[in-house]
């Protein structure tokens, strides 16, 4: 989900069928958790789409693969 987020730098109809494919995440209710958890921990945001908070860490997960 993270790697999704960064590729997109504000990601939006994240629970879309073409997110999720795009992806390839599980389902749109895995991505729904995902963003649950992330969102709670301050790892992502919501402004006009989710976006990873810190620029470094949305830039370090661009480059190196988890």
């Amino acid at each position: 989900m993270l790697r999704a987020i960064a590729a997109e730098n504000v990601a939006v109809n994240v629970t879309s069928g073409e997110f999720v494919r795009r992806y390839d995440l599980k389902s749109p209710s895995s991505v729904q958790s995902a963003l649950k958890g992330l969102s709670g921990k301050g790892i992502v945001c919501t402004l006009d789409g989710y976006v990873i908070n810190d620029r470094l860490f949305r830039f370090w997960i661009k480059l190196n693969p988890i």
